[in-house]
């Protein structure tokens, strides 16, 4: 078979249903955090076709362990005054949790090594399904929007709605062109969308 001159991957990144921090509008514990029955319902979606990915701790949430057991409004109150002294806010440094580099680092090795296998694939189209959370989906987008050079990305379609936050089951279908040659990838994002026009998937 005649490999063509491109790959062309096509992400659908997902934030995951309703779960319990969300109800209960806190901070729980990694892995304590489980699906409501709502959130259940909703992640009952049929997925595009996509390759089979294991669960990749890379796009889990930001580690706030210093946050576990506050509420969100506490949360966001010792966030402001941060930011009242002079840090950006998805900047905010958290004592005995994960710093902003760590988490950013983990979201780019997550994205780089799948852009990376696709140059290699026996495929001309791959599709990736990714289950993620609100913040890293959005530090993602904010990356992507900021530093794809550091993604390998020579064009990246700059698009501020993406960086909004997102609820539940909402979802951005981002499109990459992949050269096999070592070119730089182009990328941009087709559309974030809700569960309500699931149908356009």
């Amino acid at each position: 078979m005649r490999l063509t001159e491109n790959v062309t991957l096509t992400l659908y990144l997902v934030r995951h249903g309703e779960c319990k921090g969300n109800v209960e509008d806190a901070a729980i514990e990694p892995f304590s955090n489980s699906l409501t029955d709502v959130g259940r319902t909703q992640s009952n979606r049929k997925p595009p076709r996509s390759k089979i990915v294991k669960p990749d701790m890379r796009i889990r949430e930001r580690d706030y362990t210093g946050f576990i057991g506050k509420t969100a409004a506490d949360c966001i109150e010792v966030m402001m005054g941060m930011v009242r002294t002079g840090s950006k806010y998805l900047e905010c440094q958290i004592p005995n949790s994960e710093n902003t580099t760590q988490f950013e680092d983990r979201l780019i090795s997550f994205l780089s090594e799948i852009i990376k296998e696709c140059k290699t694939s026996q495929n001309s189209e791959e599709n990736v399904l990714a289950v993620s959370h609100q913040f890293a989906i959005q530090r993602l987008m904010i990356l992507l929007n900021n530093r794809a050079q550091d993604f390998g990305i020579g064009k990246w379609t700059h698009n501020l709605f993406s960086e909004k936050l997102m609820r539940n089951t909402t979802f951005h279908k981002i499109v990459f062109e992949i050269p096999r040659n070592g070119s730089e990838v182009t990328a941009h994002v087709a559309y974030p969308i809700s569960e309500n026009t699931s149908k356009e998937m």
